[in-house]
């Protein structure tokens, strides 16, 4: 049975309110659905600053981990600088670090070169506009936003759908509130 796709409005709303622990939980499920078997959720307290790691295949040239750092901190550079730290206390040897947040970051490309270059750690982030754009990637990418980050929109479920809105004097055509309710949903 098929899930159903997510409206990806309502999926930035859930980033945008959702909580630390519920959007590890999220991320972790539709990390592993997104990235395939070789992710292994690893996150929690005392995790040594690894949420998860990508293992390389069996078959890989490359012997390096991708360690993840999962988080909805709003200062992406000290969260990275710390989890960086917190590997290397960990005695992890991080060479590439995927940062996955709730967040917004502008101009990401530009970040990820610059963090790269300030730490010496390959930096690839995942930010919010990169979950919507892969929300709808697969059943279980679905499941994963339906299973921990919907109920972060429950509070839209009282808005009444426009049933409040008085009608006034001035109007004599209710098109006109269509229009008006289309020119606040544009914005």
């Amino acid at each position: 049975m098929a899930v159903n796709e997510v409206n990806v409005k309502l999926a930035q709303i859930a980033l945008d309110n959702c909580e630390g622990f519920p959007f590890e939980e999220f991320a972790n499920d539709f990390l592993a659905a997104f990235e395939g078997k070789d992710f292994i959720p690893v996150g929690g307290v005392n995790d040594g600053g690894a949420d998860g790691i990508k293992e390389p295949g069996l078959y890989s040239v490359d012997d390096s981990k991708i360690y993840y750092q999962i988080s909805i901190e709003e200062n992406h550079r000290s969260k990275i600088k710390k989890t960086i730290d917190r590997l290397e206390v960990f005695g992890r040897s991080p060479k590439r670090l995927t940062y996955v947040t709730s967040q917004t970051i502008r101009v990401f490309d530009q970040e990820e070169d610059f963090l790269t270059d300030k730490h010496d750690v390959f930096i690839r982030i995942r930010d919010a506009k990169w979950i919507i754009s892969h929300i709808n990637y697969s059943d279980a990418t679905k499941k994963a936003y339906y299973t921990h980050l919907e109920r972060f929109t429950d509070f839209l479920k009282d808005i009444d759908n426009g049933k409040s809105v008085r009608k006034t004097e001035y109007v004599e055509h209710p098109s006109v509130y269509v229009f008006l309710q289309q020119q606040v949903e544009n914005r």
